[in-house]
């Protein structure tokens, strides 16, 4: 690890705070510490719970962004010949391409230990700090042109819906693990085909429409993380480069599940063009007060990961108990396997009881299925038989236009610009 962490700046990163802004720093480690835990006295079945419950208190234990590194590592020993790693890493020093990296690398490097040899690790182009100053050198060049795309799509006033708790607003994440049963995912799959788009606008459209009915609500925002890798130099390279974007929907009398694909068929891909202009500055731009507990713009995100090369490993569902809280009042992770799509739909655990989650889940492969199989049909928003009780716990806050606030970002920006230049 420690050799790792000399190869990657963001596993030696901290912030320190200057006159009230936050700024990154890479820290000299002289060492790593690895907490080493010894279940080999304990059964197989209790080894499991004792590793759910250890990773749900590690998920529930802040990581101080002050002090490096920004991760912690425990060494389990199950059996004389098996250990695994836990491994708990704040989300502004990687995303789940580094998470892919950091383990390769290790194996690497574990493996050359063991041969007595050099690891072959590949030559990183450029370090971290190089990634964040591009980015700022993006954001003074380029931010007119991607101003005007997103100040067309919030040239419009927006009633951002959340989800009131019905107990005590409890915001630990609970996860409810699924596969799409085969005959909606060849549904889709055909709908993508006669539509002329991808997998993944299929099931965007039907997490809309899912949500369009849950809120009762014909204009909708979702948020989707942007890979953030576009420079070829980043593709090894281990941290956080995830952008955040948004698509927006709205439902008009008469709307088809073709009329939504072919609007988000343009929409999604030109959002990931004009990612540049970062979440938090179009969220400062519109206005918006910032919440800690929860997003703001939107409650409802979607995350769609392609692995071809993998197959499903369970058709079962399962719940998991993350102990890290969630933002979001729902998150759709998708993943699109070699044989199927397995799903993961988290949720804040004071908001949703485990009954309507299941629900919600059957509900969106019922009406995936069919929508893609009518997609001339018009869609409704009116709420859904069985999740009433969540479209009445529905709350809507007001965001202004964007176009209101035009005149303060070209002022801002030209002082930051200045910056830059000084």
């Amino acid at each position: 690890l420690h050799r790792i962490a000399r190869r990657h700046e963001s596993l030696r990163l901290r912030f320190v705070e200057q006159a009230g802004e936050l700024w990154q720093e890479y820290a000299a480690l002289d060492d790593i510490a690895v907490a080493e835990i010894d279940w080999t006295a304990l059964t197989p079945a209790a080894q499991q719970t004792h590793l759910d419950t250890l990773r749900a208190e590690e998920g529930a234990r802040v990581i101080d962004i002050h002090t490096a590194p920004l991760f912690r590592a425990t060494l389990v020993q199950l059996a004389p010949e098996r250990k695994i790693l836990l491994w708990n890493i704040h989300h502004l020093a990687s995303d789940g391409r580094s998470q892919g990296l950091l383990r390769s690398e290790l194996l690497e490097v574990l493996n050359a230990m063991l041969e007595h040899r050099e690891p072959l690790l590949k030559v990183l182009p450029i370090r971290y700090r190089d990634y964040a100053e591009w980015q700022w050198q993006i954001a003074a060049n380029e931010l007119d042109e991607n101003r005007r795309y997103w100040a067309e799509i919030y040239a419009r006033p927006y009633r951002r819906p959340y989800i009131a708790a019905s107990a005590a607003d409890d915001a630990r994440c609970l996860a409810l693990r699924f596969a799409l049963p085969d005959d909606v995912v060849a549904a889709a799959r055909e709908c993508a085909r006669q539509q002329q788009t991808t997998l993944f606008i299929v099931l965007l459209a039907g997490f809309f429409y899912c949500c369009h009915r849950l809120c009762a609500t014909d204009d909708l925002v979702l948020a989707t993380p942007a890979a953030g890798r576009e420079h070829p130099d980043t593709a090894d390279v281990i941290g956080n480069f995830i952008s955040l974007v948004t698509v927006r929907n709205r439902l008009s009398p008469g709307t088809s599940f073709a009329d939504m694909i072919h609007g988000l068929r343009r929409q999604a891909p030109a959002a990931a063009t004009h990612q540049a202009y970062q979440y938090d500055r179009l969220v400062s731009d519109l206005g918006v007060a910032l919440d800690p507990d929860r997003f703001p713009l939107t409650g409802l995100s979607i995350n769609y990961q392609p692995q071809p090369q993998v197959r499903l490993d369970s058709r079962e569902r399962s719940w998991r108990d993350w102990g890290y809280d969630l933002k979001y009042d729902l998150l759709l992770m998708l993943r699109e396997y070699a044989d199927g799509v397995g799903g993961e739909l988290q949720c804040r655990r004071g908001v949703f009881n485990t009954t309507e989650i299941e629900t919600l889940v059957d509900r969106y492969a019922d009406a995936l299925l069919e929508a893609c199989r009518a997609p001339s049909a018009a869609l409704s928003c009116a709420p859904w038989p069985g999740l009433e009780s969540i479209t009445r716990r529905c709350r809507f806050v007001s965001v202004p236009a964007m176009s209101n606030f035009l005149p303060t970002m070209r002022r801002r920006e030209s002082a930051h610009a200045n910056a830059l230049q000084e």
